[in-house]
């Protein structure tokens, strides 16, 4: 007695198998977004600091942005204002290194808000 091998792949076993492919995707759906976010060169960055002028009557002039992103911080000027979320493309932003001009770490910066910061921005 002979057992039965099939000669041909039936359409039901790869619509199967595709199924089973678009069934894995959707499980994993939101690694495959991580790692494109990571990949990827555009996308969401984050303000970790700014720098402005003071307008008066509360106005501010945002004239320097950093942001963090997956490739770092970059630092990028939008006009008047710094968006808090923002879609930057890295590889066209100033990439920023660690220190700032002034030798201290961006993190240990304080952010513009007072008159000798102001003053200082004036004279640049």
């Amino acid at each position: 007695m002979d057992h039965y091998t099939p000669k041909t792949l039936r359409p039901w076993t790869l619509v199967g198998w595709a199924l089973n492919a678009i069934a894995y995707v959707l499980r994993h759906w939101l690694l495959f977004v991580i790692a494109a976010l990571i990949i990827s060169p555009i996308g969401p960055h984050l303000r970790w600091q700014y720098t402005y002028y003071d307008l008066g009557g509360g106005r501010k002039s945002m004239i320097d942005c950093v942001y963090v992103g997956s490739r770092g911080m970059v630092r990028k000027t939008f006009g008047e204002d710094c968006p808090f979320i923002a879609i930057i493309d890295a590889r066209k932003s100033a990439r920023i290194s660690s220190h700032d001009i002034d030798g201290r770490p961006i993190s240990a910066m304080l952010s513009c808000a007072g008159r000798r910061c102001s003053d200082r921005l004036h004279h640049v």
